[in-house]
């Protein structure tokens, strides 16, 4: 996951907050906004802070939104400029653009002019607390693609004092441990004969499907 780069457009609670996740990540993250207030509070948290007006097609072309894997434009109240962020980052060739937005009406505006992928707020924080609720192992989940989460769990009793190596979890269950956060801090790449520790919280990916089988 070191290896993507995303481009957060737009700094607002939902933006700030997305940025400095992947950030924490590993991400290599570029955020955009016109508030120079709001940059200087996440610049020191990701890659790269700037300064730009959002609904300035110049400007936006001077990001370098063509070197990104993923770009998100997360100005849900902004029609204006949510929809130049999407025009532009289509014409630069963004493989991946993931558009805010406030109503269906508006994703289907944002879908037109370049958006691969449609984020409702209030709906996603509506499944992931309800996923959350559902299992007491799960602390947090999040939609990566159609089919596959990234879901933070706190391990099994049965999986404490093991190794990843010892539990064969891939093998048993499709999971994929990608990281361990311990202490607040992220090891990714987590060492096989390590063994969990009741206050770990493990990162992993598998397929959404499976979720509720698991947990």
């Amino acid at each position: 996951m070191s290896n993507k780069t995303f481009a957060v457009l737009g700094m607002g609670r939902f933006g700030m907050g997305i940025a400095l996740e992947l950030s924490k990540l590993g991400a290599q993250v570029m955020v955009a906004d016109h508030n120079e207030d709001l940059i200087d509070q996440v610049k020191d948290q990701v890659e790269r802070a700037v300064l730009c007006d959002l609904s300035d097609p110049m400007s936006l072309k001077k990001l370098g939104l063509a070197q990104m894997d993923t770009v998100l434009v997360t100005m849900a109240s902004n029609l204006e400029s949510s929809i130049m962020c999407c025009m532009i980052a289509k014409e630069s060739g963004v493989g991946r653009i993931v558009a805010k937005a406030r109503n269906v009406r508006m994703g289907d505006i944002l879908t037109r002019v370049g958006a691969d992928e449609i984020i409702y707020p209030e709906e996603e924080s509506a499944k992931r607390n309800a996923i959350r609720l559902y299992s007491n192992e799960i602390r947090d989940f999040f939609n990566i693609q159609d089919a596959l989460s990234l879901i933070e769990v706190v391990p099994r009793s049965a999986w404490v004092n093991h190794s990843l190596l010892e539990l064969e979890l891939r093998k048993k269950y499709g999971i994929n441990v990608i990281g361990i956060k311990v202490k607040g801090k992220i090891m990714g790449n987590p060492d096989p004969d390590r063994r969990i520790e009741k206050d770990d919280t493990l990162l992993i990916i598998m397929n959404k499907s499976d979720v509720s089988k698991v947990f």
